[in-house]
């Protein structure tokens, strides 16, 4: 572990996500006097206010960047990182919860990389992490034929999601579309908002006239056992809310307005995709192109047997994509979901132990970079 000798600030409150087991001590903002040996930021203290931590440090000064679980639109933050690292004289070591390694053979960078999508199931699985998924379904719980869709914050892809849903006829009774967004009184449906982000939807040509008006005129925030009104507490819970077999997820999706734009083909996910190999659930998943291939390269079973994911996952365009994914949805959704999840749990259960395999993967890189590193 690091030594007590070893000064550490954790200057963003979110060192317990990752790296509780590897410190001794260490003071946050509240604390903090002097100069440190090492300063832990996370991704919104490097970008918003890294002049308000320097004070804190000294040439010799190792700064650990930690963006584990915030991974959305990746491209902007080296773009910025990059930069950041170029001025200042500090030892900067990036940790990042996808794979970056496209990017680091063309680009020239000042920082050493620790990075693997095993980190991000390490974070969202370590029993001290703040973002820890936890299962809570009883055991006698039992599962029902069908399917579901939990859409929170408001974001481009699952206004598109409702859209399509709503223009395919889908029964969307096991469906919720938050929309909720962040306000001083905490996470709320803004109608105002909502109706913002449709015209600017509108005037990029991603819809058209009918579509605004199907979505202007939809009944939202649709929900299920929320009440909007309120602030939105955001828990990672696997609840008996989860029962049924098949979850449709909407993920980190670049380039709804002018296709996948990343030209270092970047894989990036969430918790959300991890939540169904926890729940014992076929994901289908409207993410970044290339996602499937990724969770299939990690060791995932997708169901291919089941889900007809070649007639979408190999396009591009993620709003055809989209479409096309809600067509198979609706032929899936013809079938007997539960009686094919039924006769194959073991399949199941070795998503559930492929989650925690990785996550013990992801605790042997960041103890390597440890004792490497940091020692």
């Amino acid at each position: 572990m690091i030594t007590k000798s070893q000064r550490v600030l954790d200057y963003s409150y979110q060192l317990v996500r990752i790296f509780e087991n590897f410190f001794i001590d260490y003071d946050t903002p509240e604390t903090a006097e002097g100069v440190y040996d090492i300063i832990y930021l996370h991704r919104a203290e490097t970008q918003d206010d890294f002049n308000g931590v320097i004070k804190y440090a000294t040439n010799t000064t190792k700064f650990i960047i930690d963006i584990t679980t915030e991974s959305g639109n990746l491209q902007s933050f080296l773009d910025l990182f990059k930069i950041l690292t170029e001025l200042y004289p500090y030892k900067f070591y990036l940790i990042v919860d996808s794979d970056i390694s496209s990017y680091l053979s063309t680009v020239n960078v000042n920082y050493e990389t620790i990075q693997g999508f095993e980190i991000m199931f390490y974070a969202f699985t370590n029993p001290h992490s703040d973002s820890i998924i936890k299962l809570t379904r009883k055991k006698d719980f039992k599962f029902s034929n069908g399917y579901m869709s939990f859409n929170g914050n408001l974001r481009i892809q699952r206004i598109m999601l409702l859209l399509e849903l709503l223009k395919s006829g889908i029964d969307m009774e096991n469906t919720s579309f938050l929309f909720y967004m962040n306000t001083p009184d905490g996470c709320k449906f803004l109608r105002d908002e909502y109706d913002i982000m449709l015209i600017s939807m509108k005037d990029s040509n991603l819809i058209d006239d009918t579509d605004f008006q199907i979505l202007k005129t939809a009944s939202v925030p649709k929900i299920l056992d929320y009440d909007y009104t309120q602030p939105n507490a955001n828990f990672n819970t696997l609840n008996e809310l989860y029962k049924y077999p098949l979850n449709f997820i909407t993920e980190n999706v670049t380039g709804m307005v002018n296709g996948d734009e990343s030209p270092y083909d970047m894989i990036t996910f969430t918790e959300k995709t991890i939540k169904p190999f926890l729940a014992h659930q076929i994901p289908m998943i409207f993410g970044v192109y290339g996602l499937n291939s990724k969770l299939r390269e990690l060791g995932f079973d997708l169901f291919d047997d089941f889900i007809n994911h070649s007639s979408y996952e190999n396009i591009k365009n993620p709003k055809i994509r989209l479409s096309k994914m809600i067509i198979e949805l609706k032929r899936v959704l013809e079938l007997d979901i539960l009686e094919y999840h039924t006769n194959n749990k073991n399949r199941f259960l070795n998503n559930y132990i492929k989650v925690y395999e990785l996550a013990n993967k992801g605790f042997d890189i960041l103890n390597n970079f440890r004792k490497l590193t940091l020692l």
